[in-house]
């Protein structure tokens, strides 16, 4: 039972987040203080998870889920509030009327600092209760209802193109030189989100025009999952401009490229300097894994990388650590902001690509490894590769 309730932290994530836009001030950073502090010191401070999940819980596992996309519209919505200059929906008046509680005052006592904090959060939400439930939820091929909820939220970050090339593209190339999202050795992380952004969404508008050439539909309308998916960041686009204005407007299109980076940036660790003979089965050593406590929970398993590529297809409450499988030093979360350091980053994973290679590597893994070693610019990854 205690794990059904740990799977709900990102929902309370969002939840205080809400609080703080609600209160004003200083109190806007609330989410992004959490967001920071918590994982960080949670991951080193608390054991590591590695008991599975009782399937039984289901009902509760996917209501975890679920709650995430009407949780991140109330909290936008009460952000583009603030952003306004007038009482779009009569919302000010409403919650002064029935509560007495001055959101006004609210707004007023909000500087610009305390804005530019509670959009960075924002971002963080669009990645962590956005595209991260996006993945899990594109991977259920089987329902409807998951994939348009999957669209949905890779729509905060402007990414229609996720949903369709993780599932289609990533599973299959994954540590292979031709994958957009599996970061290269030596390759600097905002190298990396370039290059994976761009070479991601043509390899998705590739696949989706096949796939309706084939139905001998017109690969340029509704049917395309990829136009789909952004003509729902366009109505939320319009939502903000209706609410705030050119500021509200600008607002999303900042916190959408800041909540991109932040899926970029775990795409890049998740198998960073792993390599696989293309054509050979994906197993648990192609991928990195962490069992660190808050990164384990508020990212629904997601650090349980190894079994997910294994079978992508289980649910998250369904996969299980592989303590055989490489691992991380640090939690994901933790792993992430050392990636937003690249020198700091390369100092801490060249020596764990060098034990991947010494460990894990077969014969043809490591003649691509040589290869990759000498591309790299990076003298200290091993020679005997």
């Amino acid at each position: 039972m205690k794990s059904i309730i740990n799977f709900f932290y990102c929902n309370l994530l969002i939840i205080l987040a809400t609080v703080g836009y609600l209160l004003g001030g200083y109190w806007l950073w609330l989410g992004l203080g959490v967001i920071l502090v918590v994982p960080f010191f949670g991951d080193w401070l608390l054991p590591e998870y590695i008991e599975g999940q009782d399937a039984k819980y289901n009902v509760f596992y996917n209501l975890s889920l679920y709650l995430n996309f009407p949780l991140l519209i109330v909290a936008n919505f009460v952000l583009a509030w603030l952003l306004s200059s007038s009482d779009p929906f009569s919302f000010g008046h409403i919650v002064i009327t029935t509560f007495g509680y001055d959101l006004f005052a609210v707004r007023d006592s909000c500087q610009t600092i305390d804005y530019v904090l509670a959009m960075v959060g924002m971002g963080y939400l669009y990645g962590i209760a956005g595209t991260n439930i996006s993945h899990e939820l594109a991977h259920r091929q089987w329902s409807a209802p998951a994939q348009h909820m999957s669209r949905l939220l890779s729509a905060f970050t402007a990414d229609g193109a996720f949903p369709v090339e993780h599932v289609y593209g990533h599973h299959r190339r994954v540590a292979t030189y031709d994958d957009p999202a599996t970061a290269r050795r030596g390759e600097s992380s905002w190298q990396f989100v370039w290059r994976s952004t761009i070479q991601s969404f043509r390899n998705a508008m590739a696949f989706e025009t096949k796939r309706l050439k084939k139905k001998g539909c017109f690969p340029y309308s509704l049917k395309n999952r990829v136009i789909q998916g952004n003509l729902f960041f366009i109505l939320y686009f319009l939502f903000y401009l209706y609410m705030a204005g050119f500021l509200g407007g600008a607002a999303l299109i900042l916190m959408s490229v800041y909540g991109k980076m932040q899926l970029e940036l775990i795409n890049y660790i998740e198998h960073y300097g792993i390599v696989r003979v293309p054509g050979e089965p994906v197993l648990p050593r192609h991928s990195w894994n962490s069992n660190h406590y808050i990164s384990i929970f508020l990212l629904y398993n997601l650090p349980r990388h190894s079994h997910h590529h294994e079978t992508g297809h289980l649910p998250f409450w369904k996969l299980n650590s592989y303590s055989e499988a490489p691992h991380l030093p640090y939690g994901y979360l933790t792993m992430i902001l050392l990636a937003m350091v690249p020198p700091l980053f390369q100092r801490v994973m060249i020596p764990e690509v060098n034990k991947w290679d010494e460990h894990y590597a077969t014969e043809g893994e490591l003649a691509l490894a040589k290869q990759a070693n000498e591309r790299s610019g990076y003298t200290l990854f091993s020679k005997s590769s």
